[in-house]
C-alpha cells in the first residue's frame, strides 16, 4: 500500500493485469486510497481524477455495480453515471452477440438493476425491434415483463395512441403496477437513445400515487412529441441499428 499515486494508475491501467473481475481492482483501489488519504474530501477527489478513469467498471459484477453506487469514498453524482455507462456498456455488448437472432418472447424482456435498497430505486432497460413498433399500428400495445422494486411488481407498457381529434398516432410509454394492497408513491423518468450522438434523452421527473387495490398505468401519450409516421420512418433517429432503445429510472418515495 505504499505504492504512490503514479505507480497505481500505472498498474490499474495496464492491459497485462489479469483479474477474473475488475471487483478485485476496485476493492484494492479502495484500500489503498484508504492507507493513502484517510481525509474523505482528497480521498474523493483522488478517486475521481485519477483512479476511477483506470477502473473498467463494465467489467464488474452487478452485485459490486450496486456497492460502487453506494460507496461514499465516490462523490454520488459520478457514482450514478459510472454504474448506468457500464450497464449501457454491457447492454450493448449482448446487443451486437444477439442482433441476428430472432426473440420470441411474448412479453419484452427487460434489462433492470437496483441503483440502491435504501432508496428503493432502479435502472430499466427496454429494447424493441422496429418490426415490432411497427406492428403495434393503429391502436396496439405491448408489455414488457415485471420488474420488483420493494415488493411492489411494475412494468413498462408501449402503446400505440390515437388523436381522436386530429386523427394522428403517436408512441406512449407508460409505467404500470399489478395490483396492490397499499398505495404505492413513485417518482420517475423515461430516456430515450437518438442519432447521431447515441445519447439518452431523458424526460421531465414523473410523480404518480398508484392507489391500492388498483392496476394502474402512467406515462407519456406522445414520448417524442412526433407524429407516429415520422417515428418509425426508415431514417428515423429513435433506432439505432434497426433498435429503440429506452430506460426508465424509477424511485418509490417511502416519506
Amino acid at each position: 500500500m505504499a505504492l504512490p499515486l503514479s505507480a497505481i494508475k500505472a498498474v490499474l491501467s495496464s492491459d497485462e493485469l489479469h483479474v477474473g473481475l475488475e471487483d478485485v481492482v476496485f476493492d484494492f483501489a479502495l484500500e489503498w486510497a484508504h492507507a493513502k488519504y484517510p481525509n474523505l474530501g482528497e480521498r474523493r477527489e483522488i478517486l475521481g481524477s485519477h483512479i476511477v478513469p483506470a477502473i473498467r467498471f463494465s467489467s464488474m459484477s452487478t452485485h459490486k455495480l450496486r456497492a460502487v453506487f453506494e460507496c461514499e469514498d465516490i462523490d454520488p453524482s459520478l457514482a450514478s453515471k459510472l454504474v448506468a455507462r457500464a450497464f449501457i456498456v454491457n447492454a450493448e455488448e449482448a446487443e451486437l452477440k444477439h442482433c441476428v437472432a430472432e426473440c420470441a418472447y411474448k412479453l419484452p424482456p427487460l434489462k433492470v438493476i437496483q441503483l440502491a435498497e435504501s432508496l428503493a430505486k432502479c435502472l430499466v432497460f427496454l429494447d424493441l425491434r422496429q418490426e415490432q413498433c411497427a406492428a403495434l399500428f393503429p391502436t396496439g400495445y405491448m408489455k414488457s415483463q415485471v420488474f420488483y422494486l420493494s415488493g411492489n411488481a411494475f412494468y413498462l407498457r408501449v402503446q400505440c395512441n390515437k388523436n381522436d381529434e386530429s386523427s394522428s398516432h403517436s408512441f406512449g410509454l407508460y409505467l404500470g403496477i399489478g395490483e396492490r394492497l397499499d398505495t404505492v408513491f413513485t417518482q420517475y423518468t423515461f430516456a430515450y437513445r437518438l442519432k447521431p450522438s447515441r445519447r439518452f434523452r431523458t424526460t421531465g421527473m414523473l410523480e404518480y400515487q398508484f392507489v391500492k387495490g388498483q392496476t394502474s398505468e402512467y406515462g407519456f401519450a406522445n414520448l417524442f412529441k412526433t407524429p407516429w409516421t415520422s417515428f418509425i420512418a426508415g431514417d428515423s433517429p429513435h433506432f439505432l441499428n434497426g433498435l429503440l432503445h429506452l430506460r426508465a429510472e424509477v424511485a418509490i418515495n417511502t416519506q
